[in-house]
């Protein structure tokens, strides 16, 4: 959802994980697969938050405590970095300023090795059979990324579960009731269709580094059309804690008005 809403300039929002059903869906990696939605204007995107979200069971408290993880801000590129710049001092007009927090993540590294041994291993116990008996034709890259994960092990996939375990209790901690977490939503706009693949790869691990800490905690997090780079749109997100999707949703209309 975040992906698509930075580079379209919409609103989206990935819920808390299992906040919306997925019957019918067709898995891929199951403990990280959720649904969200697209709009192009706020009063849209909350009508449809009352029917999908309800009320939230562990709701944002009242007095908003904004953190900003400065390992996070570092994987944006330098068009990016100056357009959420003036966007960010807007954002600190509503919500104050952010505070500052260093080294929290540790290395960015593990976390997204971490990410792609749960999602590798899952998506190919979920598509592996298939792709095997029928060897349907993928495309660049997809084919490849299979072939990792398949390759990934047992003792991999349980060290990237504890892994998981622990970081979300970390943040959950640091988010406590009111946190939340101020963050590019990818490293940078759209990139050009003459990309060459070596260009897309560092975009594309750049992103995943930004995109697996909610995919990893399974909290909520909202992307907003704020800003524009290089004269496409670019996204700024608000990571809430777990159960909080619809006062994150309130917030975020507080800073679209």
């Amino acid at each position: 959802m975040r992906a698509p809403a930075n580079h379209c300039g919409l609103i989206g929002l990935r819920p808390t994980h299992g906040r919306i059903s997925l019957e019918g869906t067709l898995d891929l990696s199951p403990s990280l697969d959720t649904c969200g939605w697209f709009t192009r204007d706020m009063p849209t995107f909350e009508r449809v938050a009352d029917v999908l979200l309800g009320k939230d069971a562990a709701p944002l408290s009242s007095s908003i405590r904004l953190l900003k993880l400065d390992e996070l801000w570092g994987l944006l590129t330098q068009d990016a970095a100056q357009a959420l710049e003036p966007v960010c001092q807007s954002v600190q007009k509503h919500l104050g300023s952010p505070q500052s927090v260093q080294g929290f993540l540790g290395d960015l590294d593990a976390m997204y090795w971490n990410f792609r041994y749960i999602q590798g291993r899952e998506a190919w116990l979920t598509d592996g059979p298939m792709i095997e008996k029928y060897h349907p034709p993928l495309g660049p890259g997809v084919k490849e990324r299979f072939a990792w994960s398949k390759a990934v092990t047992d003792a991999q996939f349980e060290q990237a579960l504890a892994f998981r375990k622990t970081l979300r209790q970390s943040v959950a901690d640091l988010l406590g009731s009111d946190g939340v977490i101020l963050m590019p939503t990818m490293p940078d706009c759209a990139p050009l269709i003459a990309q060459d693949e070596s260009g897309l790869e560092d975009y594309r691990n750049r992103a995943i580094r930004l995109l697996c800490l909610a995919g990893l905690c399974g909290f909520p997090q909202i992307s907003l059309p704020l800003a524009k780079s290089q004269g496409a749109p670019l996204g700024l997100s608000l990571l809430g804690p777990a159960g909080s999707d619809r006062s994150l949703v309130a917030l975020a209309a507080r800073l679209m008005a």
